[in-house]
């Protein structure tokens, strides 16, 4: 009899470690301890919003409505010239984007870049020039992007794409600020993208578009529990 009870208690006791560590396993699994995990999103889901800082759910807009503002405005130009065989493309130098905002771009500034690059590079009036032609033109002129503005400059680098085989008509420069309002405990940044064309055959002749994004950042529970109410 003791003996019975002796197995039983042994049994009980395996039973319950068993189930300890099944549930323990279940738990670990369940909250997904130190893992992550991915998935592909949908065409027709919208960006993540940043908690902390501006993400594609701003740059991608921005960027995208200030180029097609900006290449709207400029198709309204006069053609640069045109060949025999009839209308040539307008070649854009897109020279610089420039952060001014106090937020790091991270890997989002080349992405920004050549969003911008292939949108002028669709369009029917306009096209782009080699990214790598006018990084090896500056490096070799010894050139800022900000330098560029000074009309010697400007021709001299001109004159360098030229030589090269990459001539131009327009010089495009990108600039990305922001602006923040404070309360207490919570913000709204305004992000605004700047694009301005210059005509090197016209230095005086400039094109500017620039949009702007609003953006709420919530700290206290109040105010996230307004925003969600919006």
């Amino acid at each position: 009899m003791f003996e019975n009870q002796t197995n039983f208690c042994n049994r009980r006791k395996f039973l319950f470690d068993s189930a300890s560590i099944a549930a323990s396993c279940f738990v670990v699994g369940f909250c997904g301890c130190n893992t992550q995990k991915g998935r592909i999103m949908n065409v027709n889901e919208s960006d993540r919003v940043g908690s902390h800082k501006a993400g594609s759910e701003v740059f991608r807009p921005i960027v995208c409505e200030t180029t097609q503002k900006l290449l709207g405005k400029a198709a309204s130009q006069p053609v640069a010239f045109q060949e025999n065989d009839g209308f040539q493309k307008r070649r854009v130098c897109f020279v610089s984007l420039e952060n001014k905002t106090n937020e790091e771009l991270g890997d989002f500034k080349e992405q920004l870049f050549e969003i911008i690059d292939t949108q002028i590079s669709e369009s029917d009036v306009f096209t782009t020039v080699s990214p790598r032609a006018i990084e090896g033109a500056m490096r070799t002129a010894g050139f800022r992007a900000e330098q560029l503005f000074l009309p010697e400059n400007m021709a001299a680098f001109s004159a360098a794409m030229q030589k090269g085989g990459e001539p131009f008509e327009y010089m495009l420069f990108a600039k990305l600020t922001s602006g923040t309002t404070a309360d207490n405990r919570n913000s709204q940044k305004d992000y605004m993208l700047t694009l301005e064309m210059v005509n090197v055959h016209s230095p005086e002749d400039r094109l500017k578009e620039s949009t702007m994004i609003r953006k709420e950042y919530n700290r206290t529970l109040t105010a996230k529990l307004f925003s969600w109410t919006k």
